[in-house]
């Protein structure tokens, strides 16, 4: 096998050698032949996020061995300076992170005779390396490709508006969709490929707004509640060969059941999933305490990757316990953050039970406790604000959104005080999800336009996916950044279904200062086409089997 070239910079013509033209006609279909004794190294650029299974065509050449490894993008040189502009190569290097590899792919020996060769499981990236090194024979490369693979969606909503960037970033957030959607939903095509449910559930959401198709939600749905332990909680993560327990993932999962109930509709289906809801609902109520505070389940408690926070856990959570390999150690304690949450499942929970069960009460008597002691035990008077801890010595975006969303007595307050206190710990890529809910409740979707600098930024950097969080990030391609699409239909739009299946559905835009914006919605019952000019009532078309209330454009 050649040399690592985990360390080597990447120099065009050093590495194209002089055949560059040849490895571009081998693309097309014209065959490249090599010499015995030749080493070649080629920089492939495919122009986008691709998750692809290589298929190598070979002609002779004994004991040749190609090398086909891929990346996401190329380092800088230090590995503090992390990946740069994802559109230059020259002058980086072909490694991860700490340049300790050269890329994840396959080595592929020829046999002498005519050969074709792929792989059992596909790889991902944008870069992929080829690395030749002949032996006493000449090798004819006689075909190089990548067979695509990913699930089937297609973006049906047709989202514009009047700031061509949201269409832009629209393309970014589906191509992040679609590689992240395979057999199950997965967080990303490069690392983990693992169905984690708290980046489900926005996949999902952006599937039923865009595409109207909810197969991967059914699937998944269900695995979550055939996961669930004797404890009550589901696996942060299924199917996986190793359990990683996420208490406020078995929450989301909850809500995972709300939307399709929402959004979908099969209440047959839901009902079949409501034994479940009612353990996961179970577990939580019986860590109350006769206050009303909820004491966090043992596991990680992770609720996003904010600069500070350790292991992605909010103040008032503390581990305690050893760190496995495969996530940080377990902890516990009191956060404000993961009792709003309890509260706004709980409310959800309630729902659920009214349309397919008998006992809605009880969840709403639960929501409300919590938030009754949420409101004495976080509330801070002086600042305005819902505290982290019960110290009040940590604030974050992430405690005032899910005030408001739960419904708490100060929650419109906390928000509006919290886009006034710019110290506050910020919610990043995956937590903006419910930042930009609470900003629809409050009408403030100016704010959310401003938010989606990070995206804008995505395509000045040259990426074709969206990041797992700010830079720098491990991950180039994270699904749970895709969900601004749900929110060009639903907040920018204002498309809302309030009963099941969206048989009734509310459309208030509030578009934020833009001129306009339309899109054309999937549902259970055909396509609801939106078109909203600001201070104008929009213009709405829709199946007769949905009763839509409009409301003007704000």
């Amino acid at each position: 096998m050649g040399a690592p070239t985990r360390d080597r910079v990447v120099d065009p013509v050093d590495h194209f050698g002089g055949e560059a033209g040849d490895w571009q006609r081998l693309l097309g279909g014209t065959a490249l032949v090599l010499p015995p004794g030749t080493c070649r190294r080629v920089l492939i650029d495919l122009d986008q996020y691709v998750c692809a299974y290589p298929v190598l065509e070979l002609e002779g050449g004994r004991d040749a061995e190609v090398r086909v490894h891929w990346q996401e993008s190329l380092y800088e040189t230090e590995p503090q300076a992390g990946k740069g502009h994802r559109d230059v190569v020259e002058g980086k290097l072909f490694g991860r992170a700490g340049l300790e590899e050269d890329g994840l792919g396959d080595l592929f020996i020829a046999g002498g005779g005519r050969e074709r060769h792929s792989t059992l499981w596909w790889q991902s990236g944008r870069y992929v390396e080829v690395l030749v090194t002949t032996a006493t024979e000449p090798l004819a490369i006689t075909g190089l490709r990548f067979s695509e693979t990913h699930y089937p969606y297609e973006d049906r909503s047709g989202f514009t508006a009047s700031d061509p960037r949201l269409a832009q970033v629209g393309v970014l957030a589906f191509r992040t969709l679609q590689a992240c959607s395979h057999e199950t939903t997965m967080d990303c095509p490069y690392y983990e490929q693992l169905q984690y449910a708290g980046d489900t559930r926005l996949q999902c959401l952006v599937a039923y707004a865009t595409t109207g198709d909810d197969a991967l939600a059914r699937q998944a749905l269900r695995a979550f509640a055939r996961s669930q332990g004797g404890n009550g909680l589901t696996l942060s993560r299924t199917p996986s060969r190793h359990s990683s327990p996420i208490p406020p993932f078995t929450l989301w999962w909850v809500a995972m059941v709300h939307d399709f109930a929402l959004w979908r509709g099969d209440l047959a289906f839901v009902a079949e999933l409501m034994p479940a809801v009612r353990a996961a609902l179970d577990v939580h109520r019986r860590a109350v305490d006769d206050r009303g505070i909820f004491q966090a389940l043992h596991g990680w408690n992770f609720t996003d990757w904010v600069p500070g926070w350790e292991a992605g856990c909010p103040p008032g959570i503390v581990q305690d316990g050893e760190q496995h390999p495969d996530w940080p150690g377990p902890g516990t304690g009191v956060s404000a953050v993961l009792q709003l949450q309890l509260s706004l499942v709980a409310r959800q929970a309630a729902d659920l039970e009214s349309w397919v069960g008998d006992n809605a009460d009880r969840n709403s008597q639960l929501a409300d406790r919590l938030l009754e002691a949420a409101d004495e035990a976080f509330y801070d008077a002086d600042r305005k604000l819902y505290a982290d801890n019960l110290e009040h010595t940590a604030f974050s975006e992430h405690a005032q959104s899910l005030a408001l969303l739960a419904g708490a007595k100060y929650g419109e307050t906390a928000v509006r005080r919290m886009l006034q206190e710019p110290g506050l710990a910020r919610t990043t890529v995956y937590f903006d999800h419910y930042l930009f809910e609470a900003l629809h409740r409050i009408g403030r979707t100016d704010v959310l336009l401003d938010r989606l600098d990070l995206w804008y930024g995505l395509l000045d950097q040259g990426l074709r996916t969206v990041i797992e969080h700010p830079e720098p990030t491990r991950s180039d391609c994270h699904a749970w950044g895709a969900h601004p699409l749900y929110h060009y239909v639903a907040t920018l739009l204002g498309v809302r279904p309030t009963t099941p299946g969206m048989a009734t559905v509310t459309v208030t835009p509030q578009l934020g200062g833009l001129d306009w914006a339309q899109a054309s919605v999937p549902t259970p019952h055909g396509p609801l086409t939106v078109r909203a000019h600001s201070g104008k009532p929009p213009q709405v078309t829709g199946p007769p089997e949905i009763t839509v209330t409009i409301a003007p454009a704000r």
